[in-house]
């Protein structure tokens, strides 16, 4: 009898053993996006780490709404507490399980969803590629939600296997030997874009791109919606009202935006008693005063600049038009920081004169690079000297033309090197888990520059000085440029 008991006891240690192990190989093999231009796990993960009903504005869309909802914004400007959990393509499908699995730990007051993902945009079976799926749906926690998303996906797309969702580790076989990063075996390592709640701060301008925000009623067709999105669409519609939560349907500007979209849009938002903001629509584009050129990052995100304008308009609707509270929060009070460093890095990558960007880098929080490709003299003057100066630097290039310089600023301190000849070196950065390779050639010795970073090159490689920023705190690279300290103009090239 005592036999049969060690038994079965031996097995059952074997059996959690066992489980624990695939559930840590499964977490490992799973790609992770954490410090991309849009970190869609990142998002999912740091809303598990929401206190519980603590939520009154859920953003859900396509990466349309993760580049346009800013939740600090929004708490900054009217003490609203919202979480983006936009993701990259993520259809009305995968919005009904995501507000599905939302409703577990949240009881929010409002869902604002954009409806970019309503009309054919692919032609895989959900309107999105397996990837972007995948990608959504990775880091949901495993609960009845989850196993009905997973049976559901596979149902409309058979190409697609219930088993590949419960064992990705199969899934993602080939990534042990191809793709294996220190994001995969240290999660708990990366979790700074949690402070961003959902929302992914991009930059840059389209250029001269074009785009006229269509008059309402200037054409009377519509574009209706793909029949399983609308499906899906009708389920939300139904999850909000069974949980008395108010929805708003809203469209970023974008180029892909119609009038015909629109006119079929604002149909089904009065069937189901809805609002619609179609930011692509004249009197709206013009009200917020949005500019494509400058508030887009391309044809269809929009950038920072245009987010607070969006974000503005929003509040003003949410307080006046639905009611919802401003609620002093400490979780959005603990954010902010992080987020004004987050703007910081941002408006660093549009300034063009030398100085200001030098004294822009005196942040703690920076690992920076330098590295001067064929020269950097005949132009430098005595406030770059100064700029460097107060930045640790301590060698002059002041007469040095044409020669070889690059220096490491961080924590550990400054590593500097001048010489005639080429240089090269390496060293590591954040305490050792990062490595960088540098190497800077004046004209004279190669005329060539790299700034290397976990085999990753950053340098622009243009003459003059090339500076490349690591922030820490985000784990990433924020900005690349150089500065043509050749010319008396001081070019700044990105």
């Amino acid at each position: 009898m005592k036999k049969h008991v060690l038994y079965f006891v031996k097995g059952g240690v074997f059996t959690v053993i066992l489980f624990l192990a695939l559930s840590g190989i499964n977490r490992m093999a799973v790609p992770k996006y954490l410090n991309s231009d849009f970190p869609t796990s990142s998002n999912f993960l740091g809303f598990y780490e929401m206190e519980e009903n603590s939520i009154d504005v859920l953003f859900l869309g396509s990466s349309h709404t993760m580049s346009a909802f800013s939740p600090q914004e929004i708490y900054d400007q009217f003490g609203l507490r919202s979480y983006n959990l936009g993701s990259q393509e993520q259809s009305p499908f995968l919005s009904y399980y995501w507000l599905r699995e939302a409703l577990r730990f949240q009881k929010p007051k409002a869902v604002v969803l954009d409806t970019y993902l309503c009309y054919d945009f692919s032609e895989e079976p959900l309107n999105s590629s397996e990837v972007t799926v995948r990608r959504t749906l990775d880091h949901m926690r495993w609960s009845r939600v989850k196993v009905e998303a997973i049976a559901d996906i596979c149902a409309q797309d058979e190409n697609q296997s219930v088993s590949s969702y419960y064992f990705p580790n199969v899934r993602y076989h080939n990534r042990w030997l191809n793709d294996m990063k220190e994001v995969d075996f240290l999660l708990s390592e990366w979790g700074a874009f949690y402070q961003m709640k959902g929302y992914a701060l991009v930059t840059r301008y389209p250029g001269n791109m074009e785009f006229e925000p269509f008059e309402a009623g200037s054409v009377a067709r519509k574009t209706w919606m793909l029949p399983l999105m609308q499906e899906y669409m009708d389920k939300i519609v139904a999850l909000c009202r069974e949980n008395q939560i108010e929805l708003l349907l809203v469209k970023t500007p974008t180029t892909a935006g119609t009038v015909q979209k629109f006119n079929a849009m604002s149909d089904y938002a009065k069937q189901n008693q809805l609002q619609y903001l179609d930011f692509n629509e004249k009197t709206l584009y013009e009200e917020i005063g949005y500019d494509f050129q400058t508030d887009n990052r391309e044809w269809s995100h929009v950038n920072h600049w245009g987010a607070v304008k969006l974000c503005r308009k929003l509040g003003e609707v949410l307080v006046k038009e639905y009611h919802v509270p401003a609620v002093r929060d400490q979780q959005w009070e603990d954010s902010r920081p992080f987020y004004l460093d987050m703007v910081q890095n941002a408006k660093m990558q549009y300034i063009d004169r030398v100085n200001t960007y030098l004294a822009a880098l005196r942040e703690d929080r920076y690992t920076i690079f330098l590295a001067v490709r064929g020269d950097a003299a005949e132009a430098y003057n005595q406030n770059i000297e100064n700029g460097m100066e107060r930045l640790g630097l301590q060698t002059s290039l002041s007469g040095k033309t044409d020669w070889s310089y690059y220096a490491v600023i961080s924590a550990g301190g400054v590593r500097e090197e001048l010489s005639k000849e080429a240089l090269n070196a390496n060293g590591s950065f954040r305490d050792g888990l990062g490595v960088y390779e540098i190497s800077s050639a004046g004209t004279n010795s190669g005329d060539s520059c790299s700034i290397l970073l976990d085999g990753t090159e950053y340098a622009r490689n243009r003459r003059g000085l090339n500076i490349v920023v690591y922030d820490n705190s985000c784990k990433k690279v924020v900005d690349s440029v150089c500065f043509d300290l050749h010319d008396k103009e001081l070019t700044a090239n990105r």
